[in-house]
């Protein structure tokens, strides 16, 4: 998506200003995105499609001839971005999924895919506030995956009524129990039998703005 934003716009004539004016959407955004540095939202792919008189499918995957992306390589999509204050409300991905916020691209095989924007200071250093992260709900967690967790009603008197992104780890005689461990140690481990959990998705990859 990123370079062919940037072909559409170039074979225009259109700096990253000119583009702005035309379509409301900050330089700064239309900037990182063509970096990849950044998502975007539905609403401002649409508004690029329709100035560039393209389909999305266009906008986002090619747009045919010598410059065509090179469909032997894995193709980018783009995965609904949910904001960790939405994600607290969901029971499982069918209503995460339905709580968009904005859109990443992503290779990421599973096509239930989905970003959340990280909270809280749980797991820095090596994750922050703010954070992009894709998980794979179709995926097994396997010891040591970072996941979201959705603990069931009831189930814990701290977080039930929300989610944890923690290092994810089976214990127990016969793996039982689940282990949610904090990178931050000003957090505590939790553990809990595995059938308390409405949900468990491994993490598949990370991205972090720089400036914003």
């Amino acid at each position: 998506m990123q370079n062919n934003l940037k072909k559409l716009r170039k074979a225009h004539g259109w700096t990253l200003r000119e583009l702005s004016t035309r379509s409301g959407i900050a330089v700064s955004t239309l900037g990182n995105f063509e970096n990849g540095c950044t998502g975007i939202s539905v609403p401002a792919l649409l508004r690029l499609a329709h100035i560039f008189q393209v389909s999305l499918d266009q906008l986002l995957f090619g747009t045919g001839g010598a410059d065509e992306l090179d469909l032997s390589a894995r193709k980018p999509r783009l995965v609904p971005v949910i904001s960790w204050a939405r994600a607290g409300l969901a029971r499982d991905y069918s209503e995460l999924s339905g709580q968009l916020d904005e859109v990443l691209p992503s290779e990421c095989p599973d096509e239930n895919a989905f970003a959340l924007i990280l909270d809280g200071d749980s797991m820095e250093p090596e994750f922050h506030a703010g954070d992009r992260i894709i998980f794979s709900p179709s995926t097994e967690p396997r010891n040591g995956d970072y996941v979201v967790a959705r603990f069931r009603e009831n189930a814990d008197p701290v977080y039930s009524l929300g989610v944890v992104f923690k290092k994810y780890k089976r214990v127990g005689k016969y793996g039982e129990k689940v282990l949610l461990q904090s990178l931050n140690p000003i957090y505590p481990d939790l553990i809990k039998p595995a059938d308390e959990f409405l949900f468990i998705y491994p993490a598949v990859s990370q991205m972090r703005y720089l400036r914003r």
